[in-house]
C-alpha cells in the first residue's frame, strides 16, 4: 500500500484515533477526498478498525463516487469502507427499524422519519460503527442536518469519533430550507460544537489547480472569506470577467472544446441553460451529456452488458473476471465486491436476485452510472463535489437573478470556478429567454413570444423510461436524435388517461415518455389538442432492472436501455 504524501495539516486529520471528533475546514483542491482515504487506511492498519466499522457519508451520488474511489484500495479484498449518501443511510435506518415500510411523501419526509426512528430507540441503530466521516458537510442543512446530528448523538455508540469536512464558501443548498425551524449549516455546526466539543483543523494547501488561472481562484478564496457579501460577489464577477473568453457558442468554440484532453464541464446556472447548451453542442457535432439530477440515479451499463445474456442464473468470480476483462472493466475486483454485497449465493453471484434487489433501489454507489461522455453540460449544483480538467462558464454574467441574495450568488460563482484543474474559460450565447420553470412539477419549458403557449420543454432522463430488452446494439445510437410516435397506454392512479410518446431510432423503439411528462403536456394543452414532438436524443445507456423476460437479454431481469434527454420542440395541431 502506497503512503499518501501529506502536509502537516492533512497528517493531523488523517492520523486521528477512532474516538477523535474533528471538524475540518478546507477549500477546493485542499485534498479532502485524499485525506479521507488516508484516514480510513490508518484507522484500519494502525488502529485495528475493520472497514465495515467506518461509515463515510457525503451529500450527493457524484460526491460519494469521488470518495469511494479514494477509499476502495485502502483495504484488502473482501471488506470495503461503507460510503453512502445521507438519504441512503436514512433508508438503512428505516429498513433496520421498521417492520414494514409505510408510504412517505418525498425524500425529505423519508429523512424526517428516519430521524424520529433513531430518536425513539434506546440502543444505537449502528452499534458496530467506530468512526463516522461526513464529507461536503457545508451542504448538510434542514432535515438532513437534524438527521446527521441525531445519527451522531444516538444512532451510534457514545464513544464513536467523527470527522466532518467542508468549506463554507461552497455552501449552495440553503434553498432546501423550507421553514424557520429548519437548520442552516452554521446552526448545525454550532450544535455539533456545543454537544461534542470537537477539535477544528484548517487545510490551507491547494493541490487541484494546475494553471495560473485555477490557482488564482484558490488564492482569492482566503481574501473572500473576510469580505462582505456585496464585495465578495463583485470580486468574483471581476475575476470571471477577466477569464480568457472562448467566444460565442459556435463551430469554433465546439471544435476547441472537442479537442481538449481530459474531462470538460460546461457549467450553467439553470437546467434549462444546460439543456440548451447540450443541444447546441450536439448540433455542432460534439456529444455532450446532460448531467443527471441527484434524485435520478441510474445503473451503470456494464452490468447489463456482462450479465443480461449469461446462460445460467449464477456466476462465479473467475468467470465474471473473464467477462469483465473482455468488456474493458478497469477494476473487476471492486465491481464484484459491490455485486455480491447485493446478491451473494453459495457459488458466487445470484443474478435474478441481483435484478430484483436493484429493482427495489437497493443500489451500492459503485453500481451507479457515470457519464459516458468526456463533455457534460451541468448546473453548478449538479457539479458540486466534482472536479474536471476543464471548466467553461456559460454566460456567467446572466447567472444572478434579481431576487437572489448576493452571498448565494457569490458562492455559486466560486464553486463553478473552483471545479477546474487546468483550463478555465467562458462561452456566451446560450440564451434562455422565455424559458420558465413550472412550479408544480419542476419542468423547464419555453413559451412563445411574450409568454404565449408552450413551444419547447427540456426532457431530462427521469422524465422518460427506457424500454427493453432491445435486441439491437444500442451503442451506435448514443448521441442520435430520436423520432416520436404517439401512444396512449399510460394511466394515472386516478384513472385519467394521459398522452405518451415512443422514442424511435432507426425503427427501434428505445424509450417512452413517463407519467409526469404526460401530465405536464396534458395541463399545457389547449382544448385537448396534443402536440407533435421533435428533438431529443439518446443521451447515453444504463442498466435496467425489471421482471425476468423471455426475450433475449432479459431472462434474468437485467438489460441495457437508452437514456433520453434534450430540448423537445412542440408543434400543436
Amino acid at each position: 500500500m502506497n503512503e499518501f504524501a501529506l502536509d502537516d495539516d492533512q497528517l493531523r486529520v488523517a492520523s486521528a484515533a477512532p474516538e477523535t471528533r474533528q471538524i475540518v475546514l478546507a477549500g477546493p483542491g485542499a485534498g479532502k477526498s485524499e485525506v479521507v482515504g488516508e484516514l480510513c487506511r490508518r484507522l484500519v492498519f494502525e488502529h485495528g478498525v475493520f472497514p465495515s466499522e467506518i461509515l463515510v457519508i457525503s451529500f450527493s451520488n457524484g460526491a460519494v463516487d469521488v470518495v469511494r474511489r479514494r477509499t476502495r484500495h485502502v483495504v484488502d479484498e473482501g471488506e470495503v469502507v461503507d460510503v453512502s449518501t445521507i438519504d441512503a443511510v436514512a433508508a438503512r435506518v428505516r429498513a433496520e427499524i421498521e417492520l414494514e415500510e409505510s408510504p412517505f411523501k418525498g425524500y425529505d419526509d423519508a429523512v424526517v422519519r428516519a430521524t424520529r426512528l433513531i430518536a425513539g430507540r434506546r440502543t444505537p441503530v449502528f452499534p458496530d460503527i467506530r468512526h463516522v466521516v461526513v464529507d461536503e458537510v457545508q451542504d448538510v442543512v434542514g432535515v438532513r442536518a437534524q438527521f446527521v446530528l441525531e445519527l451522531l448523538s444516538r444512532g451510534v455508540s457514545d464513544d464513536v469519533g467523527f470527522t466532518l469536512l467542508g468549506d463554507p464558501m461552497q455552501s449552495l443548498y440553503d434553498f432546501q430550507i423550507d421553514s424557520s425551524g429548519d437548520w442552516t449549516n452554521p446552526q448545525f455546526l454550532d450544535a455539533v460544537r456545543a454537544q461534542f466539543g470537537p477539535i477544528e483543523i484548517r487545510l490551507v494547501g491547494e493541490y487541484r489547480a494546475r494553471s495560473e488561472l485555477t490557482k488564482a481562484v484558490s488564492r482569492a478564496r482566503h481574501a473572500l472569506l473576510d469580505t462582505s457579501d456585496t464585495g465578495r460577489l463583485l470580486d468574483l464577477q471581476d475575476l470571471a470577467a477577466d477569464l480568457p473568453p472562448l467566444g460565442d457558442l459556435d463551430e469554433d468554440a465546439a471544435s476547441d472544446i472537442a479537442g481538449w484532453a481530459g474531462t470538460t464541464a460546461l457549467l450553467c446556472d439553470t437546467n434549462a441553460r444546460a439543456g440548451v447548451v447540450a443541444d447546441a453542442m450536439a448540433a455542432l457535432g460534439v456529444r455532450t451529456e446532460l448531467a443527471p439530477g441527484a434524485q435520478a440515479p441510474a445503473l451503470d451499463p456494464w452490468m447489463g452488458r456482462l450479465l443480461a445474456q449469461h446462460p445460467t442464473s449464477r456466476i462465479a468470480f473467475d468467470e465474471f473476471a473473464e467477462l469483465a476483462a473482455a468488456h474493458g472493466i478497469d477494476d473487476p475486483d471492486d465491481c464484484w465486491r459491490s455485486l455480491i454485497s447485493v446478491a451473494r449465493s453459495r457459488t458466487g453471484l445470484d443474478i435474478p436476485q441481483l435484478a430484483e434487489r436493484l429493482r427495489q433501489r437497493r443500489i451500492p454507489s459503485a453500481l451507479l452510472r457515470r457519464p459516458s461522455s468526456s463533455v457534460i453540460a451541468s448546473t453548478v449544483h449538479r457539479a458540486k463535489g466534482l472536479e474536471f480538467d476543464n471548466v467553461v462558464l456559460i454566460d456567467p454574467e446572466s447567472w444572478r437573478s434579481g431576487v437572489e441574495e448576493e452571498d448565494a450568488a457569490a458562492r455559486r460563482l466560486f464553486v463553478a470556478m473552483s471545479r477546474g484543474r487546468s483550463l478555465l474559460t467562458t462561452v456566451h450565447g446560450a440564451s434562455t429567454k422565455w424559458w420558465r420553470k413550472d412550479e408544480r412539477d419542476g419542468f423547464w419549458f419555453r413559451t412563445g413570444f411574450r409568454g404565449r403557449g408552450v413551444t419547447r420543454v427540456l426532457l431530462e432522463p427521469q422524465m422518460a423510461r427506457a424500454l427493453g430488452p432491445v435486441t439491437v446494439d444500442l451503442e451506435p445510437m448514443m448521441g442520435r436524435e430520436v423520432e416520436w410516435e404517439s401512444t396512449y397506454d399510460l394511466v394515472t392512479v386516478d384513472g385519467e388517461e394521459l398522452p405518451s410518446w415512443y422514442a424511435v431510432v432507426d425503427g427501434t423503439v428505445v424509450g417512452q415518455t413517463g407519467v409526469d411528462f404526460g401530465a405536464f403536456i396534458a395541463r399545457k394543452s389547449y382544448r385537448d389538442r396534443l402536440p407533435q414532438l421533435d428533438g431529443g436524443r439518446v443521451d447515453g445507456l444504463e442498466t435496467l432492472a425489471g421482471e425476468p423476460r423471455e426475450e433475449p437479454g432479459g431472462i434474468h431481469g437485467l438489460w441495457v436501455g437508452a437514456r433520453l434527454s434534450g430540448v423537445v420542440s412542440m408543434e400543436w395541431e
